[in-house]
């Protein structure tokens, strides 16, 4: 008696064997090396690319919107954010400085909010 499975679940059992297959073959020891071997300014240069090819999807996915105002506030208060904190980094170091809280709790909040923000990444 043969299977005979459904039209999506024959593409998904096709999938997954080719799926396996591709796996099995960078899980071996000579692709491990092979990657190993690619120069780190090779790298550097692909990541650059990558992350620039995100960027440019991102704008052209911004440009077919049709935008409310509330919409444009939204955008512009997440890139003032993102755009300062690069050109200031440590811009979040005094974000909650001039505010005092009577609760203690409120207070460590903030205080969280502050390391987490003013933290570099490594």
């Amino acid at each position: 008696m043969v299977l005979c499975l459904p039209h999506p679940l024959r593409y998904t059992r096709k999938a997954f064997r080719s799926f396996s297959r591709k796996y099995a073959l960078f899980r071996s020891p000579s692709s491990s090396y092979l990657a190993s071997t690619v120069p780190n300014s090779v790298l550097g240069g692909v990541t650059t690319f990558l992350f620039a090819s995100v960027v440019v999807s991102g704008l052209r996915v911004l440009s077919f919107v049709q935008y409310t105002r509330r919409d444009r506030f939204i955008l512009a208060a997440a890139l003032s954010f993102g755009i300062g904190d690069l050109l200031v980094p440590n811009i979040f170091i005094y974000l909650f400085d001039g505010v005092r809280s009577p609760s203690n709790s409120l207070q460590g909040l903030f205080e969280s909010i502050t390391i987490v923000l003013s933290t570099p990444c490594e």
